[in-house]
């Protein structure tokens, strides 16, 4: 069936938008078609509309379907409806010019890949009822600088935010449980990151700057491992990654870094910088040849 620019199908609790074929720019979807309340918009209804630049969806909507507005590359603004609950797998991936996903505080669930490749999402609000960022949900955001995660959530899937390389603040909460493989692998900048009190019982050792995965019963955070001080410092042993420009850490989980080791990149390719903190007391034995060192307030 079809009324006006829409194409649109009857479900139980009302219409269905199934294609919009409109000419674009910022577009505002009817509250109803023919008489129906629009509840859903179904299965890549708008998916490539690259002249679409923005979208209001109606108060009546309660879930955005797989792949609904996928590939809307021009897309830079959605207003969500106060009744939403759901959005679906891939809904909004490879918007490359959306700049917030502010969803209403009634999501429920956010599916796999909902913003995959939205390179421009600058702010996000994960609603408090959502117990799970699943998995390849911020792959690429590139943007996204700050997260919080709410009170409630207990899960991280795998590669959630995989390639974030701009996240310097990532704000969990003492629900969570499970950290999923490689969940933060390319977010070189996360500086701040404290991961909730119980993780300290499964935890040997704290690494900050890449990703995090599991390994045996151990929580593994970025690409640097290190080992608590009697004076409650950290001393950086080891070092996994092939950056070219290094910045190390002047804390990790709120403890203070003031030396490393001097094997720390004897296993990979020298970089060529090396930024430290000023309070560092390492001396040059462990800065390989040819690296330029920069020390930074």
């Amino acid at each position: 069936m079809r009324c006006g620019d829409y194409g649109y199908r009857l479900i139980d609790s009302g219409a269905e938008i199934l294609e919009y074929d409109g000419l674009g720019g910022d577009v505002t979807v009817p509250d109803d078609m023919d008489g129906h309340a629009v509840v859903s918009i179904g299965l890549c209804a708008f998916v490539a509309r690259t002249a679409v630049t923005g979208v209001t969806l109606p108060r009546t909507v309660r879930s955005i379907a797989f792949g609904a507005f996928e590939g809307c590359t021009a897309l830079e603004r959605v207003e969500f409806p106060a009744a939403l609950e759901s959005v679906g797998f891939r809904s909004f991936a490879n918007c490359h010019a959306l700049q917030s996903a502010l969803l209403p505080d009634t999501v429920m669930v956010i599916e796999d890949g909902a913003f995959n490749g939205c390179t421009a999402l600058r702010e996000v609000h994960i609603p408090a009822r959502v117990k799970v960022i699943p998995q390849d949900c911020f792959i690429g955001c590139a943007s996204l600088t700050e997260v919080t995660l709410p009170e409630g959530l207990e899960r991280i899937h795998p590669h959630a935010f995989t390639g974030c390389s701009g996240l310097q603040t990532l704000k969990l909460p003492q629900s969570l449980t499970e950290i999923g493989t490689a969940a933060l692998t390319g977010c070189p900048r996360l500086t701040d990151l404290r991961l909730p009190e119980h993780f300290a019982l499964q935890r040997r050792a704290l690494r900050l700057g890449y990703g995090v995965y599991w390994q045996d019963e151990t929580v593994i955070v970025g690409n640097y491992g290190a080992i608590p001080q009697k004076d409650g410092t950290l001393f950086i042993e080891e070092y996994e990654g092939d950056e070219e420009h290094v910045a190390l850490p002047a804390s990790i989980g709120g403890k203070p870094v003031t030396r490393f080791s001097q094997n720390l990149f004897a296993c990979v390719d020298a970089p060529k910088t090396l930024s430290l903190p000023r309070c560092f007391t390492s001396d040059t034995d462990g800065i390989p040849w040819g690296t330029k060192v920069t020390i930074r307030a």
